[in-house]
C-alpha cells in the first residue's frame, strides 16, 4: 500500500441574503493533486444558532474545478421542494425553492492508496 497524503478543513457556503438555489466556494491554499479523492459534507458553524437545522437541510454538494497545487471549488444546490414557511433558512413561494444564509461545510482530500 502506498503512502497517502491529504488535508482537511472547513469553509462557508454562502447563499447570500437574496434567496438563491445555488452557491459555491473556492477552497484554496491546499496542495491538492489531480488524482485526489475529495469528500465534502455539511458541518456546523461555531456560534451559529441554527446549526442543527442546517445539518439536515437538503443541499447537494459537489466538487469541481480542481487546480493542482492550488485548490478546488465546492458547489452547493438546494434540492428540497417548495416550502411555504421559513424553515432551514428557506424562503419558499411555491415556485422555485431557494435558501438564504451561510452553511458550514467540512472538506477532506487524500491521495489514492
Amino acid at each position: 500500500m502506498g503512502l497517502q497524503t491529504g488535508e482537511c478543513g472547513v469553509a462557508t457556503l454562502d447563499f447570500g441574503a437574496t434567496p438563491s438555489a445555488e452557491a459555491s466556494v473556492v477552497v484554496g491554499g491546499t496542495p491538492i493533486v489531480p488524482e485526489a479523492f475529495i469528500e465534502v459534507h455539511l458541518a456546523p458553524i461555531p456560534g451559529q444558532p441554527n446549526n442543527n437545522e442546517h445539518l439536515v437541510a437538503p443541499i447537494e454538494l459537489r466538487v469541481g474545478d480542481i487546480v493542482p497545487g492550488a485548490g478546488f471549488t465546492v458547489y452547493g444546490r438546494w434540492v428540497g421542494g417548495p416550502i411555504p414557511q421559513r424553515r432551514y433558512g428557506v424562503q419558499g413561494s411555491g415556485l422555485a425553492p431557494r435558501t438564504v444564509g451561510e452553511f458550514g461545510i467540512a472538506w477532506a482530500w487524500r491521495t489514492p492508496s
